[in-house]
Parts: C-alpha cells; structure tokens; sequence
C-alpha cells in the first residue's frame, strides 16, 4: 500500500535570498543516498531560522503528518576535495548538519544529514582513509561513518577550546588547529588527544595541511608556520602578509602553497578575500582577489581545497548567478591564469512541475529560464532562456509530456521540453498579476491573478479566453477543481475558499469570510474525495490544512516547523516512493528513502522471495539487473549491496 506525500515551496516574506538549491536528493540522518524516480517533488522552499533565511523542500506524509528535509535548506558553509575526485559541502540548517557530495563528472549530488545539534555548525571537514568525514566544530571533533550512519565523538574537552582547520596524516592521526588555545593538536586512536605543537610563533592557527615532506604548515594570523612532523620545531614559510587575516590553507599535488584570506591587499589594492600562491622564498602572489561589489561573476570566497591527482583548487564561493552575488557555488579554479568551471551552482527560485515519466520542470522567474531536473541524478539542464519568456512564474505539462506551458508575467508560452523552442499561445490580455495556472477536468487551462478580480478560462487547444468576476472574486491566489462540478477559488479579497459553478458563474463562500483568519490561502491541491489541501501561511499561523467543502471543517495536516510571517507558494502531490533494491522501504511510510545506505539483507530476502513468486515486487524496485524477470541474481546483488560491496543496481523504470 503507497502512501501519499507532497511536497511544499515557501517563500519567506520578511528575507530573501535569491538562491535556491539544486540539491535534489534524498537523505536520512548519517545516510547518503543517490537520487531515483519517484523520489520526490522539487520546489524553491525558503525557510529562516533564528532571523537567517535559507533554503530547502520538506517531504510531509499525508497519511501520518510527519515531516522530513529532503534538500539544502541554509547557505552552503564550504566545501572541500575529497580522495576521488567528488567534493563535499555543506551547511547548517536548524539542528541538522547537511552534507552534499557532489561529483563533478556526473553532475549527481548525494544529500547526507547528520542530526545533531553540536555539529550543525562545522568549522571544517576531511575525508579519512575510510572514506569517513571527520568534522570540526565549537568544541569537538566527530566522525560520521558513512556505512553505517554512526557518529561518534573523537576529540573534546580538555585544552581542546575551540577546534578549527582539520589535517588527516597517512597514518590515520588526525591534526587539529585551536585559534582559541593557540595549539596545534594531535588525535591518535590509541592514546587519544594531546597538543602537538603550543606557544613559539602560533598566536591563531586556524588552517593547515600538509607539505610533501610530511611537515604541517599552518595558516595562522597573517602568516604560515612550518611544523617539523617530528619535532614540533616552528619556523616561518614563506614571506608573512601586510594585511588580511588567513582563513583557510591547502597543498596542491605539486607541492604549491595557497591561502584564502579576508579582507586581502592585492597588488595594492583592497579586497574582501582573495587566495594567493606562497612561495617559501620570495613575496606572496595574488590568484584570484574578489569584491561584494566590484567582482563578478564571483562575489565572495569561503574556502579553499587542493583538488587530488592535480594542481587545481576545489573553492566554494559567491556567484552572481542571481545578480546579486548570493548564489552558492562550488567550482574548480586554475590557479595559473584564475579560469574555473563550475561544479554545482544554485538556481534561483521558481514554480515546478511533473511531467508524466516523472520528469521535473522548474520554471526560475529571476533567471527567465526553465530547468529541467533529472529525477535520478539531481543533474538540471536550462532547456528555454530568455526569447518570450520574461518572468516565468508557473507552469504545466501536457498530459503526453510533448509541451511546458509556461505562466509569464503577461503571456502564455508553450515550451518544446526537447528542443527549447518557444511559441507564444496567449497574449495575456486578461492578466495583471498571474500566479498559477491549473488544469480542469476537462483538460482546460484556469489561471489565478491576484490584480484581476476575475478568473481566467483558457481553451486547451485554441487558448480562446474566458472569464468569470464580480461577487466574491477578487483577489485569486489559486484555483482547484476537485471533481464535483464546481471549482474552488482561495482569495484573499474575503480571505476564504469560494465556490464558484463555472458553467452559470454562480458563488457561495465556503466558511464564510475570514475563513482562514488570522492566516491566508497561498496555494491548494484537490484531492481525490473532493475535499482540497490548503496551504496557509501568515500572521503566527502556517501549515497545511485539509477543506471539506461540503460543511467547511478543517483538519489541521502538518505545521510547518519554519519562521512566522512565511507563505507557502506550492503545494504538489508526489509520486510514489521508489528505491531501486530497497522494496521494504519503497512505498512505505516516511523513512530515509536512500539508494544505497537503507538496502540490507533483508531487503535481499524479499527480492529472493518475489523471484520464486512468494512475495510480489515490481520489476522497478526489484529486477536490479534490469534483466525483465526476478530471480536469484537480483537477491545476490542486492545483497552485495547491502554489505557493503560497489555494486551499481540498474532498474528498469516504473
């Protein structure tokens, strides 16, 4: 038996930050998972804690309410290389640390979240010769198994204040740089922690790495600090900086010194950071020095790491992609001449939708553009840009997926998802302020404007108009047509649901006006007995809430554990949940839908049983060898998985 999810976009009124995250992949606490159809539904959910905006979608239960993140929901915070070439970042949201790994390749990026308060807010991060992440935050190192989902604190208290930068040596000792303490610690699994190297030059070490002999070197202040791995001497690499403070520090593969600072001179001038390459003789050369104000496309720098088999550097940053320079990206910057590529970058906000093979479409008003999001990687594409679109705020697939129609500010504009081309179907002369555009029963077009007191009736094959005003009709938010014969309008005009017979025009008030007083409508989605799921947001009250038209009794569904004073924008029914290999999870209540860390023996031992046809299981969850049957070697695979070993499962689609 499926359950039913959706999933909601929210826009926060009081900040705006135009990024929004392309993360688009499950994850469960200390889990990493790759994204696979049906997963999921992708919206530009703005969320704010604590008076900060971020970002994010919430997957909510119908059936039970409960509620899980799925993507980024805060500013990435940094990202560094890891030993095959994929990259991590990652960001605070709330109480949850969350972690991306990205690989540049294929453009997939996997969504870990570790669910503890003492590290959701992380200093740095590095990969052990497990393929763990060692994390560094306020008082304490931990490492996350990724296997296994376990964390475990490895260092804190003592004269450990605050750890900050992260060294892993060969040998598994983990190096940690305390500004605080002034001292360079040393964690070893058999004896523990203990300093390393205190006092003499360091005043602040915050950053450190490795130099090809095995020395460390230190960024601390405005200068670097050589420590011989033996004896713990010190002494100055390189020529120490007049201005900026270090911030970060890494080794390239040829022996290359590089340091991220804030507030850097280069070649005289003043920066708000920069990197620069350090000579151990001679003085520092500027790479990359960048201005909130006067740079672009990059706005800001975070953090710096070599990139492995390479001379290149992994930076994560500020991009104009927004054209505000709030767009976190992560890309890979050539330190010879300062090209880069992008790795991962945020789209800004916008409307999404589903196409028939589960296909996601995001229409992003900021960027006059439409995405496509493939649902098994997270990889999006710009299909359209620019042409007749000039601010996309809606949109929706044809039934056979063969055309997007898209909702602009002042037009109706038909989209050939494969081959980008644009067609103008309505001149939208009837518009003022368009918001979203529904389908009727009839296969019909509505579209809800907030300024033009009226709703608007496009004919699906002509785009011919129609409309229908006066009485209640004022300010349409959105529009819903729940089977029974009349459509249901939430307008905040007498803030409350309105029914309206759209043959004859006649309305009736559902609950009567102040419905949804204290709070308003935002967005709605018909359910299948007739009754509608309203979001609502505003004035302390936010949610979402499920309308019995036929006697205007609310249920309360699910509150949103965000900021008051937000609006929730979307609210979309999801497909199924389905993992490819894991069929005792697929389909099941909420739990952490992973593709690789939730599949087990047991989930082998069902595929087992549905080949021999004691259990039924769908060829897109169990036939993992996309062979077209069920049988002994998809339970063998399965299982190979589910200890552990790199097997690729290959489902046919559902």
């Amino acid at each position: 038996m499926f359950s039913r999810f959706v999933y909601l976009t929210v826009r926060l009124c009081a900040l705006t930050i135009a990024a929004v995250s392309t993360f688009f992949a499950l994850a469960g606490a200390g889990h990493a998972g790759d994204l696979k159809l049906g997963q999921l539904l992708v919206g530009d959910q703005e969320l704010g804690l604590s008076g900060t905006c971020g970002r994010g979608l919430t997957h909510l239960d119908l059936d039970t309410g409960e509620q899980y993140p799925l993507t980024i929901r805060l500013l990435t915070s940094g990202a560094t290389a890891l030993a095959n070439n994929d990259v991590l970042s990652w960001a605070r949201s709330g109480t949850q640390l969350e972690l991306v790994r990205i690989t540049p390749a294929s453009g997939a990026h996997r969504l870990t979240f570790l669910d503890d308060n003492d590290f959701a807010n992380p200093k740095d991060m590095a990969e052990d010769q497990n393929g763990d992440y060692v994390i560094s935050n306020d008082s304490a190192v931990g490492r996350l198994e990724l296997q296994t989902g376990i964390f475990e604190i490895l260092a804190s208290g003592g004269d450990l204040v605050d750890p900050a930068g992260l060294a892993i040596a060969a040998n598994g000792d983990i190096f940690i740089a305390d500004p605080t303490a002034a001292t360079i610690f040393r964690f070893q699994s058999s004896t523990g922690t203990a300093p390393f190297a205190q006092g003499g030059m360091l005043s602040a070490p915050v950053a450190l790495d490795f130099a090809p002999n095995g020395d460390l070197l230190v960024g601390d202040s405005q200068q670097i600090i050589r420590i011989d791995a033996v004896t713990a001497a010190q002494s100055v690499f390189g020529t120490p900086f007049i201005a900026g403070v270090i911030e970060d520090l890494t080794v390239n593969e040829s022996g290359e010194v590089f340091v991220l600072q804030g507030n850097p001179k280069c070649s005289g001038t003043s920066f708000t950071s920069g990197i620069h390459r350090v000579p151990e003789m001679g003085d520092p050369v500027p790479v990359l020095c960048v201005h909130t104000t006067l740079t672009a496309p990059i706005k800001d720098l975070g953090s710096i790491s070599a990139k492995p088999g390479g001379d290149n550097l992994i930076v994560y940053g500020k991009h104009t992609n927004d054209g505000a320079g709030n767009a976190d990206a992560v890309f890979e910057l050539n330190p010879d001449d300062a090209s880069f590529e992008l790795i991962s970058i945020r789209p800004p906000s916008g409307a999404f939708a589903f196409a028939p093979d589960g296909s996601l479409f995001l229409a992003v008003h900021e960027l006059d553009s439409i995405f496509e999001i493939d649902p098994r990687t997270g990889v999006s594409t710009n299909i359209a840009a620019g042409g007749l679109l000039s601010d996309p705020r809606d949109l929706i697939v044809a039934d056979d997926g063969s055309f997007l129609y898209v909702l602009d500010n002042d037009s109706v504009v038909r989209v050939n998802p494969v081959t980008g081309s644009q067609a103008a179907v309505y001149d939208g002369s009837a518009f003022n302020d368009p918001v979203h555009i529904r389908r009727d029963r009839n296969g019909d077009y509505i579209v809800a404007d907030l300024f033009a007191a009226e709703l608007i009736f496009l004919d699906s094959t002509t785009f011919s108009e129609s409309t229908i005003s006066g009485g209640d009709i004022f300010r349409v938010v959105d529009v819903a047509d729940t089977g029974s014969g009349d459509l249901l309008v939430a307008d905040v005009g007498p803030n409350s649901l309105i029914r309206v017979d759209p043959s004859s025009g006649v309305q009736s008030l559902v609950g009567g006006a102040g419905y949804f007083s204290p709070a308003s409508p935002a967005s709605m989605l018909p359910e299948d007995n007739g009754n509608v799921l309203v979001a609502v947001g505003g004035a302390g009250a936010l949610g979402l809430v499920r309308i019995d038209p036929s006697d205007a009794s609310q249920s309360i569904v699910s509150g949103m554990p965000i900021c008051i004073g937000a609006d929730m924008e979307h609210v979309v029914l999801a497909p199924e949940p389905v993992v490819c290999g894991d069929p005792v999870d697929s389909g099941g209540a909420l739990v952490a839908r992973v593709s690789l860390a939730n599949i087990n023996a047991t989930d082998a031992l069902f595929t087992l049983r549905a080949g021999v046809g004691s259990e039924t299981c769908e060829l897109c969850v169990c036939d993992v060898d996309d062979s077209g049957d069920l049988n002994a070697s998809d339970a063998l695979l399965v299982l190979q998985v589910g200890v552990g070993q790199p097997v690729d499962l290959n489902c046919p689609d559902c």
